[in-house]
């Protein structure tokens, strides 16, 4: 029996050891920047949670921003800050508080925040995407997507497990390791390491329109003939998507309302022209035009802006100049 035990724990011992490697370096490495405190965040070869970041950085200067835009990645790469400015109060501080895969609880957590942390909140744009933003009303999961604790308000430990969890269980640790010990590029890390990322050391900048639009401006015929595939045929009949908008997403609607109107907010909301040209379900719209006294600008479904393929970057996001434009319009 003591042999058993013996020679039980020299085999368990090695394994132990080796489950220890992803843990330890875990928390060691801190790969994802999130167990430590950033003053700001730079191009690493590890991919961020944008809806973590944004929200660091307005965490660490909450006194220098009193505008904001909210929504997906769509937001971002749409609507810049600097066109944006142009249509607000030259005292205007705005900030982009987009995250990817945005969804109503987030963006309600985020407008809590500000209102809880006693900041202002003097114009806001908010970016609805059809199909999508209405549909997630608790958290989302994985580390790229999950929201920071301040903005769900769950446990920070729950918040750490998930990225845990994802840095372990996909293999990720592996990735990360071999690169870190030797160095060297290998076809296995695509997807999971930014390898080919040349500007390591530079902040970090989300959703990054203005490179894009280089891309483009170099040669707009290589840049779409290189994107054919991505830019799918749509159906010829307009699609409608199905209703979302009951009690519990009234709800959160109209909790955003009343925040507005406690910080007397000038806001607009825009739905997102969207490459698939669902159009918006009019019940929907018409629950949103009430709660938001028709500050609702719908460019879902088929229009001008989603007939043409050079509107947009890929089949996800619209270029820059459609956000301007559409800023143009509602301002």
């Amino acid at each position: 029996m003591v042999k058993f035990i013996r020679n039980s724990i020299f085999f368990l011992i090695p394994l132990v050891l080796l489950g220890s490697i992803p843990i330890s370096t875990f928390y060691i490495m801190d790969p994802f920047k999130i167990l430590h405190h950033q003053d700001e965040f730079t191009n690493s070869i590890v991919d961020y949670d944008v809806d973590y970041v944004n929200t660091e950085r307005y965490l660490n200067l909450p006194d220098n921003y009193d505008s904001f835009i909210f929504g997906s990645s769509r937001s971002a790469y749409g609507f810049l800050i600097s066109d944006w400015k142009t249509h607000l109060p030259d005292s205007a501080k705005p900030f982009p508080y987009s995250a990817g895969n945005e969804s109503i609880f987030g963006i309600v957590g985020k407008i809590k925040l500000i209102d809880e942390l006693g900041g202002k909140m003097d114009n806001v744009l908010i970016v609805i995407d059809t199909e999508l933003t209405l549909q997630k009303l608790i958290n989302s999961h994985g580390h790229l997507v999950i929201k920071h604790p301040r903005v769900s308000h769950e446990s920070r430990s729950a918040f750490i497990s998930e990225y845990l969890k994802d840095y372990i269980f996909t293999g990720f640790f592996i990735r990360y390791l071999d690169y870190k010990i030797f160095g060297k590029k290998r076809a296995y890390m695509d997807g999971y390491l930014m390898l080919d990322n040349n500007e390591i050391g530079k902040k970090f900048i989300p959703f990054d329109a203005l490179k894009l639009e280089e891309q483009i401006n170099a040669d707009k015929n290589k840049y779409y003939k290189e994107k054919e595939e991505i830019f799918y045929e749509r159906p010829k009949e307009e699609q409608v998507s199905k209703r979302l908008i009951y009690s519990s997403v009234t709800k959160l609607l109209t909790q955003i309302k009343e925040i507005f109107d406690k910080h007397n907010t000038k806001y607009k909301i825009v739905i997102s022209p969207m490459y698939t040209q669902v159009k918006m379900n009019s019940a929907d719209l018409k629950i949103l035009n009430k709660i938001f006294e028709n500050n609702v600008y719908d460019y879902s479904g088929k229009n001008a802006i989603t007939e043409d393929k050079y509107n947009f970057y890929e089949s996800m996001h619209f270029r820059k100049d459609i956000g301007k434009q559409i800023m143009e319009e509602i301002y």
